[in-house]
């Protein structure tokens, strides 16, 4: 039978413990490294991620909740993003997590969003314009827990964003929307030529012309209140 040295034994697995530290420390120094480069880009690239998000915000579309690594980058190198949403959307299961989310959505009115949902689906989109708007208002309402209307309510949601402000990744999202909310409550006269985006006024007072709800205009309404729902989930965690 062998005889173990005990002082030997341990002065081995000493050693090894040793190494093992040492070989642990190098990765976790080369782990660290890698993370402050990584880092330093992303802050360096950060501005132009927010112009970036904000130039995609005013063409009406917010990178939903469920959206990929792969179409993220489609939209971005897209000069006009519609079809890269259209065929997003065209996915059964990404239109069917838009459908369940609005629907089971608390700060939405169910009711409404069913038929409006139901419309869009039957084809009969332009007639829920209207109605998508006052879900987008009384979702705001909510999120910022104001009583205020119009503009003052998209300033309300900005100043709530402004709270957030970070380098964070989510902040980008934030950005995004305000941005978007803000092009459809801006303030555009009547007597003025219409505007490319959705104004909410005119079309709540009947300036605008349906001939301009297109499809893919109303879906940019509905992706807007898919994204609010998974914005206000960040809102909350944030503070």
């Amino acid at each position: 039978m062998r005889t173990v040295n005990f002082r030997k034994e341990m002065q081995r697995v000493r050693l090894e413990l040793n190494q093992g530290i040492k070989a642990i420390s190098s990765f976790a120094k080369e782990v660290r490294t890698t993370f402050n480069e990584w880092k330093f880009l992303y802050e360096e690239a950060h501005p132009g991620l927010l112009n970036l998000a904000e130039s995609i915000a005013k063409k009406g579309w917010l990178i939903p909740p469920n959206m990929g690594i792969s179409e993220m980058l489609d939209v971005v190198d897209e000069e006009n993003p519609e079809d890269v949403f259209k065929k997003f959307y065209g996915n059964t299961v990404n239109y069917k997590e838009m459908r369940i989310t609005l629907n089971n959505c608390d700060l939405l009115d169910k009711d409404l969003m069913k038929e409006c949902l139901w419309c869009y689906e039957n084809n009969t989109y332009k007639i829920i314009v209207p109605a998508l708007l006052i879900q987008i208002e009384k979702l705001l309402v909510k999120v910022c827990n104001t009583k205020k209307i119009g503009r003052g309510l998209s300033r309300a949601f900005e100043e709530e964003v402004q709270k957030r402000k970070d380098m964070s990744f989510w902040f980008l999202h934030l950005h995004a929307a305000s941005t978007f909310i803000n092009e459809i409550f801006d303030k555009h006269d009547f007597d003025e030529e219409r505007l490319e985006s959705w104004n909410r006024a005119w079309v709540l007072h009947g300036r605008d012309d349906s001939k301009y709800w297109t499809d893919i205009e109303v879906l940019k309404l509905l992706n807007l209140l898919f994204s609010l729902t998974f914005i206000n989930e960040i809102m909350n965690e944030q503070l």
